[in-house]
């Protein structure tokens, strides 16, 4: 995952790409894998058991962590992980939740806050074309991360449609209260 600076108007590249961290460093990331006899196009250029970063989605706790939501491929299919900064900033360094905050075949995630305050993690689940479909989850952002919130249904265990059920695999449970989603306003939006 790499992150370049921009100019005050957001307009033009400011700097260099810097690298925050590679998907090697979640211990939840796996290489994406084809079938036996089934290779990914060379125009894709991609290397044997490649390891992807992806989709990445900036947000700041009320009580100042930042973490950084990111898909790539896992256990159970594509999958979205959370990093948090150490220093609060995008440049990091950046720390990897062990376990994915979705195991189960969904990705691209971001968070909102809704008028009422309550924040929900949207994503598209399945990763399987054409039956993707907008999922909207009840999340809480906390000092210490993101959990998801509630029950998860049975239809949010199937691993793909028609697939056999698996256990979605919970995150670790983060202590702490939900305090909602804040956009960080600081300078380092420019990131």
């Amino acid at each position: 995952m790499y992150a370049r600076p921009l100019s005050p108007d957001l307009g033009a590249p400011a700097g260099s790409p810097t690298l925050l961290f590679t998907a090697s460093a979640a211990p939840c990331s796996k290489p994406l894998w084809f079938p036996k006899g089934v290779a990914p196009t060379e125009q894709l250029n991609l290397g044997k058991d490649p390891l992807f970063t992806d989709g990445p989605y900036l947000v700041r706790s009320g009580l100042g962590p930042l973490f950084m939501l990111w898909s790539s491929f896992g256990e159970e299919g594509y999958a979205m992980g959370v990093a948090t900064s150490m220093s609060g900033l995008v440049q990091g360094p950046w720390v990897q939740q062990e376990s994915p905050l979705w195991a189960c075949n969904g990705g691209h995630g971001m968070i909102f806050t809704d008028g009422q305050g309550d924040s929900r993690l949207v994503f598209h689940w399945p990763n399987d074309t054409p039956n993707e479909r907008v999922k909207l989850v009840p999340v809480s952002i906390t000092a210490h991360g993101i959990e998801l919130r509630g029950d998860i249904s049975h239809e949010d265990r199937l691993r793909r449609p028609g697939g056999r059920t698996e256990m979605l695999r919970q995150s670790r449970a983060l202590p702490g209260a939900s305090q909602g989603a804040v956009r960080n306003e600081s300078e380092a939006d420019r990131w």
